[in-house]
């Protein structure tokens, strides 16, 4: 819970970034890039095991397609790595959220209570 909770309060810190609450200083975005791959790649081994906490939102549906499911932490990897070398401005921070909160969601949507 502890990695998921990471994972949004990384994403609230780039929305502020991107509505201007925050300033654009591009080693804070890019080490929130690199928290954001590193939770990702983690996530298959956090879930591995199947573990119901009655705080977690995790859905069952986590271990009945685990593959599926860590496919979807592999292709959040993939991105956040991707914007790490390729999101210098603010301009492109909008794009770079909106494929970063689509991948998200596809988890979400389908794995998530």
């Amino acid at each position: 819970m502890e990695a998921m909770k990471e994972l949004a309060a990384n994403m609230k810190h780039l929305a502020k970034v991107n509505r201007g609450s925050l300033p654009f200083e591009t080693e804070a975005i890019v080490e929130i890039f690199t928290s954001i791959q590193r939770n990702a790649s983690n996530t298959p081994e956090l879930f591995s095991v199947y573990a119901m906490d009655p705080t977690s939102e995790a859905g069952t549906e986590i271990w009945e397609n685990f593959e599926d499911f860590t496919k979807k932490a592999q292709s959040l990897e993939s991105i956040a790595q991707e914007l790490v070398m390729n999101v210098n401005t603010k301009d492109q921070l909008q794009s770079a959220m909106m494929d970063l909160g689509s991948s998200c969601k596809s988890c979400h949507s389908k794995y998530r209570n």
